[in-house]
């Protein structure tokens, strides 16, 4: 997961940029739950209004879903997305339950 991704709806944009990927994932505390989490990287997501949030994400074995957290140390909320995987430029997320999914392309 690298590089700088756009969604675009009716002229609403959200931008998915993922930045540092670690080699080897590091874990985090999940406070909630008492466990651990693995993370593979960071993410910063900008929506259309400027709100800009630096993010740490793991893509499930199966690369079927992407968790975001709001800190690689002690997370506290998960951000849970289902993924999909089209090619090198593309991919798409959908909340869990819903049906239509964003389709996000490659911007560099």
């Amino acid at each position: 997961m690298h590089g700088t991704f756009k969604y675009e709806f009716y002229g609403i944009v959200t931008i998915i940029s993922f930045g540092q990927h670690y080699t080897k994932p590091q874990e985090a505390n999940y406070a909630k739950y008492g466990s651990t989490r693995e993370i593979h990287g960071e993410v910063t997501i900008t929506y259309y209004n400027g709100d800009s949030y630096k993010r740490y994400y793991h893509l499930s074995s199966d690369a079927k879903t992407l968790t975001m957290y709001n800190d690689n140390q002690n997370i506290s909320t998960a951000y849970v997305k289902d993924f999909q995987y089209v090619d090198a430029n593309t991919f798409k997320l959908k909340e869990v339950n819903e049906v239509l999914w964003d389709t996000y392309k490659r911007t560099n």
